[in-house]
């Protein structure tokens, strides 16, 4: 991004607090927000709002009448009961702010590839204490070597002189 690509107007506040180069970062960052809660609901409207450049939103989940009674996903209509709620989350964001890219992924964290995970400068948890384990879910397949998709973590391999040791031992 350039200061062409930057809407001085829309984003002035912001620029004169921490400055252009920020800004121009923030356009750069992509961002991953897991499960359409209330909270992602914040979160995702804060990002938008900042001119944050690309925000996903990953759930599976479907929007129920639940949902639009609450009210915590932007006030859903009626209509969008049935529909996937990461997918409606988006469409509710997107008019905030028509610069940033807003796209949604039906699935839950534990089945985002890490190839998709690796698309992302942020992955951010929203479910409550369900955050927990998805981030860890996706941390650990992102520290799967590509050659090896079913070896441990370096940090969590045996040394070989450790397991010489452990022989010894016996």
């Amino acid at each position: 991004a350039s200061m062409s690509d930057i809407d001085v107007k829309r984003y002035d506040r912001q620029i004169r607090l921490w400055g252009l180069e920020t800004q121009l970062g923030l356009q750069g960052a992509q961002v991953l927000l897991l499960g359409a809660t209330g909270l992602c609901n914040e979160i995702g409207k804060n990002l938008v709002l900042a001119g944050v450049g690309h925000v996903c939103i990953a759930d599976s989940a479907l929007v129920s009448t639940s949902d639009v009674s609450v009210g915590g996903l932007f006030s859903l209509p009626r209509s969008c009961v049935g529909q996937n709620r990461a997918a409606a989350l988006a469409e509710g964001l997107q008019p905030l702010n028509p610069q940033v890219e807003i796209t949604s992924e039906p699935r839950d964290a534990c089945d985002l590839s890490a190839e998709l995970l690796r698309r992302f400068h942020y992955v951010i948890g929203t479910a409550g204490i369900q955050a927990v384990s998805d981030i860890c879910s996706c941390t650990g397949r992102l520290a799967v070597k590509e050659d090896s998709p079913t070896s441990p973590p370096a940090a969590k391999r045996q040394r070989a002189d450790d397991a010489a040791g452990a022989a010894d031992a016996l």
